[in-house]
């Protein structure tokens, strides 16, 4: 069966879109103490400069922790599937059961994500005061910066390793953009963007409106998110926004959204300004209830996916939002590019 569906909207491509989701995040800061200590680990406040309320101090006195001991557990969401990067803020200090320590000891601790293999993950670097710097070490030699995380719910899981080491909070943001800042007020309501939906296309020379949760809202914008421009736009949970012109190469746009609960970001394709109101025509092929259909944008970053039978898809198709996105049809272990006319 084929199945075809004509919509009168002022784009000159085929659309699709994801399910709207009310609170797109590609990037956390996460204190550890948002959630109680497990033992040993320890909340301290001793070592000063730390971000929100504490840190948290592992107090095992062995060298190394073998064993998976004081799991903590750390549920967010992401908005895009992509490569990003897991930042921890960490110190180690040359006192106590770390005096006169060589200089690669008390600087690692154990981590996991989701389902994968527990890795080793240094905080590398200078003594006695906070760092972001880290690796993660899966197997001995094998360094990664980054990890691919599909859009959706994700647990990172942390447990001590190396005596004496500290860790003060975290950062998951998408590689290639800016760290998160760390909330200005830990009491405050956590940043998010309302709209537009990250999946979104934004078409330059037009007009959209930003909304926001959290308080005492900024925005700003990188025109082609290559994070050596940050142009400011306004104050304010709902204001008025139009899309640079001229941004190519690549054609996409960094939304920035600061408030007293952090910082966020959303990285949006940019379309040519649309003035057609041509009827589209949706060319869609269907024909049972397993159908998945993943969603690309042109410059071949995973959007999003539908999926189900033919009233499912009937009823995603409405919800769909201006933009050109490639299709791909995955049939059980076969997968191929659908038509769009």
């Amino acid at each position: 069966m084929r199945l075809s569906y004509t919509v009168l909207l002022p784009v000159l491509v085929a659309v699709l879109c994801t399910a709207h989701n009310a609170y797109s995040q590609t990037s956390h800061y996460i204190e550890v103490e948002s959630i109680p200590a497990v033992a040993p680990w320890e909340l301290s406040t001793d070592k000063s400069d730390f971000s929100g309320t504490g840190y948290f101090n592992w107090t095992e006195t062995s060298t190394i922790t073998r064993d998976k001991q004081g799991i903590l557990e750390y549920t967010f969401s992401l908005s895009s599937a992509g490569k990003y990067i897991i930042d921890f803020r960490g110190r180690r200090d040359h006192e106590g059961v770390c005096e006169g320590e060589a200089y690669d000891q008390c600087n690692d601790i154990w981590t996991k994500m989701d389902n994968d293999s527990w890795s080793k993950t240094m905080v590398k670097g200078s003594w006695d005061t906070w760092i972001w710097n880290n690796r993660w070490e899966p197997q001995h030699g094998v360094i990664k910066h980054e990890l691919q995380l599909s859009a959706g719910s994700h647990t990172l899981s942390i447990a001590g390793r190396s005596k004496g080491v500290k860790i003060d909070c975290f950062a998951i943001y998408l590689d290639g953009s800016s760290r998160p800042d760390a909330p200005t007020n830990p009491n405050a309501t956590p940043t998010s963007i309302i709209e537009p939906d990250q999946s979104q296309v934004l078409a330059m020379g037009s007009t959209i409106t930003l909304k926001a949760e959290g308080d005492n809202i900024s925005w700003a914008y990188d025109a082609n998110s290559d994070n050596l421009s940050e142009i400011a736009i306004g104050s304010g949970n709902e204001i008025e926004f139009t899309v640079p012109t001229g941004v190519e190469n690549p054609m996409e746009l960094t939304l920035i959204c600061r408030g007293d609960g952090g910082a966020v970001e959303q990285i949006h394709d940019l379309s040519a300004s649309a003035t057609s109101s041509r009827p589209l025509q949706y060319h869609l092929t269907h024909t049972k209830s397993d159908r998945v259909f993943l969603i690309y944008s042109l410059q071949g970053r995973l959007i999003g996916k539908i999926e189900g039978g033919t009233p499912e898809c009937r009823e995603q198709l409405k919800k769909f939002s201006s933009g050109a996105y490639a299709i791909r049809e995955m049939k059980g272990t076969m997968n191929f590019i659908s038509s769009i006319q």
